[in-house]
């Protein structure tokens, strides 16, 4: 049983490692989605503001966007 109950442990722990890892991934993919729309909103004369509001950036990430 102590057996069963470490290998359930393990398994768990390598779930939990593995399910954070999607998720941080997917973050940081619509982290960079977000950036490239901010990008082509700001060239076609969009506020900062209402590219914030579309694509949930702040201010101060949408005015490093060169």
């Amino acid at each position: 049983m102590r057996s069963y109950q470490e290998s359930l442990k393990a398994y768990r722990d390598n779930q939990n490692t593995m399910d954070y890892a999607v998720a941080t991934a997917k973050a940081a993919a619509k982290k960079e989605r977000d950036v490239e729309i901010a990008k082509r909103l700001k060239q076609r004369g969009l506020t900062i503001n209402a590219i914030a509001e579309i694509t949930d950036l702040t201010r101060e990430e949408i005015e490093k966007i060169k």
